[in-house]
């Protein structure tokens, strides 16, 4: 059910929300031309295709990552060269014959393989390159762009915190958590990487965590996301040395699935903390004041998402202000995903451009300004030689005296 609902259901929603809104986005924009421009009363911005689109996919919503960002690009004219991830092979496989299907091979085409096609295509010249996943490939995509001067959209990830400020309905709060990092196993771009609660209610929260995971059953393997393959099961593994284990740990290798672990106050230079998790691990980590929930924040990149769960409008307000964040929820967490037309993007070291919504419409097009104007009127005042007249009109269009 969640598979269907985050990636498939998601996509259909997002879909119909494009075939709903596009009439109304490719409308030019009209826009009051001036005096300066008489006898033109208005001019137009028009939304023009970029042309030939580079679509990079990644493994962990692999439809609703490949076919959102696709139908977006068809959406605003373009034709598309699209890379799914080699992670989700069979997956990949399936959105290949969709595509197969439902185009021509000149409109969109569907590469599969791995790193070193995505390293062909990403050498050549396109009217934008639409990359989602990790900061690293970011960097090299962006480093590629920038020498043939290809605009580029970057969805990539980071360490998006949870702030618990207050006790007020905290089961609910657990299980709003709990299931932002339980879905696809924690392999979420915008999952909550880690809890900072304020540090009255640090052992309340934990204990409430492990009550109502263990209410959604939780603790039963059977009932968790596999981890993507065997060297992302090994890193997560790895992450948890060394650590207070409060709930989960327990693993199955040949199954490649990680129990929800619940990790008690990590040093803040552990591995752990270091990195995007990725998986279902989630830290807690209790915090004394603002600042000092802030400056742990700040230790980090800019996250693409923050989440926090408190009823104080000025301490909300507060955290907003002084983090930069890409997108987020208050009083919940992940869902934000799920709104549609809601864009997504990040900042900073979490990406640019968005994912989802007439924003995102807007990455795929070129805003082009058309003035037009009639030849059965003209105004001989700008044209030299110039007279008194003429300077009393651009006085008057200028409003400055020359």
């Amino acid at each position: 059910l969640v598979g269907f609902v985050k990636d498939v259901g998601v996509t259909i929603q997002e879909i119909d929300y494009i075939l709903k809104n596009l009439k109304k986005w490719m409308k030019p924009k009209k826009k009051f031309a001036g005096l300066l421009a008489f006898p033109a009363i208005r001019a137009k911005i028009y939304p023009m295709p970029r042309g030939r689109t580079l679509i990079i996919t990644p493994w962990n919503y692999p439809v609703l990552l490949t076919l959102v960002p696709l139908a977006y690009s068809i959406a605003a004219g373009n034709t598309a060269i699209v890379k799914p991830s080699e992670i989700s092979d069979h997956t990949s496989a399936v959105i290949s014959r969709i595509i197969a299907d439902t185009f021509q091979p000149e409109h969109v085409a569907c590469l599969l393989g791995g790193k070193e096609i995505a390293q062909q295509l990403i050498q050549k010249k396109y009217g934008l390159i639409y990359f989602i996943g990790s900061e690293r490939v970011g960097r090299i995509i962006a480093e590629h762009a920038a020498k043939t001067l290809t605009p580029t959209v970057l969805e990539l990830g980071g360490k998006s915190p949870t702030i618990v400020a207050d006790a007020k309905h905290l089961k609910t709060t657990a299980k709003r958590v709990l299931l932002g990092k339980w879905v696809n196993a924690g392999q979420t771009c915008v999952a909550p990487d880690y809890v900072l609660v304020r540090q009255d209610i640090h052992h309340q929260l934990i204990n409430t965590l492990i009550e109502e995971a263990k209410k959604m059953q939780m603790d039963n393997l059977g009932l968790m996301s596999k981890i993507v393959n065997e060297t992302h099961f090994d890193r997560l593994m790895s992450l948890l040395d060394g650590l207070d284990i409060a709930y989960g740990g327990k693993t199955d290798e040949n199954q490649l699935k990680i129990q929800m672990t619940i990790i008690d106050n990590p040093p803040l230079d552990h591995p752990i903390m270091q990195q995007e998790i990725f998986g279902p691990l989630l830290p807690i980590i209790p915090y004394k004041t603002t600042d000092h929930m802030l400056a742990i924040i700040s230790r980090n990149p800019t996250p693409l998402a923050l989440y926090i769960f408190s009823s104080d409008k000025n301490m909300v307000n507060e955290v907003h202000s002084k983090i930069q964040f890409g997108n987020g929820c208050i009083n919940d967490t992940l869902f934000q995903f799920g709104v549609p037309g809601l864009p997504i993007g990040g900042v900073g070291s979490s990406g640019y451009g968005y994912n989802k919504g007439k924003e995102s419409f807007d990455e795929f097009s070129r805003a082009v300004s058309i003035l037009g104007k009639t030849r059965k009127v003209d105004t001989p005042f700008f044209y030299p030689p110039h007279t008194r007249m003429s300077k009393w009109l651009a006085s008057l269009i200028f409003k400055k005296k020359i």
